[in-house]
């Protein structure tokens, strides 16, 4: 068969101080046994000897190619990757990844027979910093639903057409982890993608590896964000995933962040007062709070980043209870509320603590967030502390999204 009988192949390598992995990802890609490639390494300018690994890369091969200069992160380089690509296929492969023998083959070979997909992909391994296998990476077959589940598509192991990326607006720069989650949503909600039973790819776990430092603090949020944007909600897979790896920011930072991505829905919004009061004489919050019939309060928890020195909480006038001034956060319990349709809420300091608390930071003190929970909200932040067996359960058993798939 003729050359261009063989559909042009670019495969795309945002790059940045990768000079360890970059030559391993250039020789898996030139070593395929597809006759028509081009690889396009977009280099953010790096300063650790990965320019020089290029230079001698462009030297010897003719269908290599190259740009080193400053970008705005890793999104931006792919899409200005594929700008420059002059194939109809394009493979995404991060400088730190590698494809196995005949993967380019095989996904050519797979969208040359399935016209109408847009993306296909296959399996891989994940491998440690000197590219041996470690375990596998959790892809599953393709359907939509199992999409919105989880992420059951490799990166690297990807191949789609690039009129179709053009056509979804490529890759949304303003994400900094999961782009490629994000692209493949938007993909599948308007074109077929297909599944290869093979292993095509291995993506690498290291040190420096999103994967790797940013899951946790960065990454959950992000697919909320994502998932929330293109189906309207996040599956429990995601909650559960997010609950259990940062348990140990405490259960108000938690609960916090599940608010804002309107998780068990979108009433009952955080109130953040981040209100300093100065503390030279007996002080008081006062709050009014609108409640909502539809999802009724059970509680609410004030929450502050240092110890609280409240004393008394007043509510609707009557005094509620007397706090333990060694808390950070003060949990009231309001399922007795009856119709009210507002909660008139007092927080006073008592005098002497402003002579006993060693926290009042010269004389103030800060109400951080009030977070008023649903029964389903007070549930889950209730059982937070009994496991990762016991919150997936109480999530398939109580929490139901329905996502928007069209």
């Amino acid at each position: 068969m003729a050359l261009n009988e063989y559909p042009l192949v670019s495969v795309v390598t945002p790059s940045y101080n990768q000079a360890k992995f970059i030559a391993e990802t250039i020789d898996s890609v030139l070593s395929q046994d597809y006759p028509n490639i081009e690889h396009i390494v977009i280099d953010g300018g790096s300063t650790d000897g990965t320019l020089e690994i290029l230079k001698k890369y462009r030297k010897q091969y003719s269908n290599f190619h190259f740009v080193s200069e400053k970008d705005r992160g890793q999104s931006h380089a792919v899409n200005k990757g594929v700008r420059k690509a002059n194939g109809e296929i394009i493979g995404w492969l991060n400088s730190d990844d590698t494809y196995l023998p005949g993967a380019i083959r095989k996904a050519v070979n797979h969208l040359n027979e399935q016209q109408s997909q847009a993306l296909c992909y296959g399996k891989a391994n994940f491998t440690d910093d000197q590219n041996k296998p470690i375990r596998l990476y959790p892809v599953e077959p393709y359907s939509l639903d199992r999409l919105f589940q989880a992420c059951i598509i490799c990166q690297p192991a990807a191949f789609f057409r690039k009129k179709i990326f053009m056509d979804v607006g490529g890759v949304d720069e303003d994400l900094y982890f999961c782009m490629d989650y994000d692209l493949w949503m938007r993909i599948a909600k308007k074109y077929p993608i297909g599944y290869i039973d093979d292993f095509l790819a291995n993506s690498r776990l290291h040190d420096s590896a999103k994967t790797v430092k940013d899951m946790n603090d960065i990454g959950f949020l992000e697919i909320f964000k994502v998932s929330n944007k293109n189906f309207g909600t996040v599956s429990n897979h995601w909650v559960w995933a997010f609950a259990v790896n940062n348990y140990g920011k405490g259960r108000d930072w938690l609960l916090i962040k599940l608010k804002q991505h309107s998780i068990f829905g979108s009433n009952h919004g955080i109130i953040s007062k981040n209100q300093l009061q100065n503390a030279s004489a007996p002080s008081s919050f006062q709050f009014k709070i609108g409640l909502n019939k539809r999802s009724p309060f059970r509680a609410l928890i004030i929450q502050s980043p240092k110890i609280i020195p409240v004393s008394y909480v007043y509510l609707n006038g009557r005094f509620h209870m007397k706090t333990n001034n060694d808390d950070t956060s003060i949990e009231l319990n309001l399922s007795n509320l009856g119709e009210l349709t507002e909660i008139d809420l007092k927080l006073v300091i008592h005098p002497l603590n402003y002579l006993i608390n060693p926290n009042t930071n010269n004389n103030s003190y800060l109400i951080n967030h009030i977070l008023p929970l649903t029964n389903e909200e007070y549930e889950f932040y209730s059982l937070l502390g009994l496991g990762p067996k016991v919150i997936k359960e109480w999530l398939n058993n109580n929490r139901f999204p329905k996502p928007r798939f069209h």
